[in-house]
């Protein structure tokens, strides 16, 4: 089956993750992504246990896409990228704000050359405003926005860093939306268009925990927090509360008389007494594997999960029916495991394709179809030093 963009070129210049996270979605969708990459290559591609000079992390959010390598600190490569760009559908990059209309390839002037170019960017807080100038990184905007002092208030201790990159990868699926809400708008009109999209912005609007602050500030009001239960070899979380629903709870402890104890009979007494009712659980839960209380809460109606690690999840990953985890060409003759996309279509097919690239490895390819150019002045371009050679 086709892809749903086959045949919808796009020129990458993001790197790290905001951006590439984006970029290896339209690939997987279908679309001809080029990563334009420095000399030096992107930053990642070395972190992490290299196969074959290719790291997890770089592989993760790059495979199916192809590599030209550019030096940016040349006129000559600067124009190479803009005549790339005459003829992209879709511009990806994700360098603070300023810095691409300073190289010579802004919105307006690679707009005013190519009408229908969808140019997408990434900024940590927006191109204008007190923070705009400032270096963001995923673990950098969940301090700016209030996520870790939340997670650390309720958890009562010190903040601690969030373990995934959420405001990339957050900011990456934004823009992903954004892209294609922009292709169907050419599709009636014509034109492309320019949007921005900023990695605070991305995790505010996902932060469906904010609500509660923003329309009542008290850090001490009520919230709909799950409950993390420790068992005899591990956790179990539930995905309920039982100051608003405590039947289900009761249900799995067999232990129907404490609906009509007087510490949890109505639910003000709930509120007033989770944490006894908390204890009770605990107490329940202690006896039992994680296992065992995830299948009695389970029986009950509850979402609950007991902590996996994600060495387990990998596993389970794999022996699902749909592919979540899938092996791909390691580029030395074996295989190594990716984390594939999760959209799955009835009459189309979508999920990761191709290899990784190395830096530079589709130079040649690339501007002899986008832009019909010799094995000559592709060599020229090499030996000025405008067009770094591959790895």
């Amino acid at each position: 089956m086709a892809r749903p963009l086959e045949n919808i070129r796009v020129l990458d210049f993001s790197r790290f993750v905001s951006g590439p996270h984006c970029t290896r979605m339209l690939a997987d969708l279908g679309a001809d992504v080029v990563k334009v990459e420095p000399p030096a290559g992107d930053g990642t591609r070395r972190w992490g246990k290299e196969r074959n000079g290719l790291g997890p992390f770089f592989s993760q959010q790059n495979c199916g896409k192809r590599s030209v390598s550019v030096d940016l600190s040349r006129p000559d490569g600067v124009e190479l990228c803009r005549r790339l760009a005459g003829r992209a559908d879709v511009l990806v990059e994700n360098f603070r704000p300023g810095v691409m209309d300073r190289l010579g390839l802004g919105a307006d002037t690679l707009r005013a050359d190519n009408a229908r170019l969808i140019y997408a960017s990434i900024t940590g807080f927006g191109p204008a405003g007190s923070l705009s100038d400032r270096r963001a990184y995923a673990n950098v905007v969940h301090a700016a926005v209030g996520l870790l002092e939340r997670q650390a208030r309720t958890d009562g201790r010190p903040p601690t860093p969030v373990r995934w990159s959420a405001a990339d990868t957050y900011s990456s699926l934004q823009l992903l939306a954004g892209v294609l809400a922009a292709l169907y708008r050419r599709e009636r009109t014509g034109a492309g268009d320019q949007l921005e999209v900023a990695m605070a912005d991305a995790v505010l609007s996902a932060d469906d925990f904010a609500a509660f602050d923003l329309w009542d500030p008290d850090p001490t009001a009520p919230r709909p927090d799950p409950v993390l239960c420790p068992t005899k070899d591990g956790h179990v979380m539930i995905s309920a509360n039982p100051v608003y629903e405590p039947e289900p709870f009761c249900e799995a402890m067999g232990r129907p008389e404490l609906l009509t104890d007087p510490r949890f009979a109505d639910r003000r007494a709930r509120r007033a007494n989770r944490e006894a009712f908390l204890r009770e659980l605990e107490a329940w839960a202690s006896a039992l594997t994680a296992e065992d209380a995830e299948q009695r809460l389970h029986d009950a109606g509850l979402a609950v999960s007991r902590l996996r690690s994600t060495r387990e999840t990998i596993e389970w990953g794999r022996a699902e029916p749909r592919p979540v985890i899938i092996d791909v060409d390691d580029r030395g003759g074996g295989t190594a495991p990716l984390i594939n996309s999760p959209q799955r279509f009835g009459e189309a097919e979508s999920g990761i394709r191709g290899v990784v690239p190395y830096r530079g490895e589709h130079n040649h390819d690339v501007l002899s179809e986008w832009l019909e150019l010799g094995a000559g002045e592709i060599a020229e371009l090499e030996k000025a030093g405008a067009l770094a050679p591959p790895d």
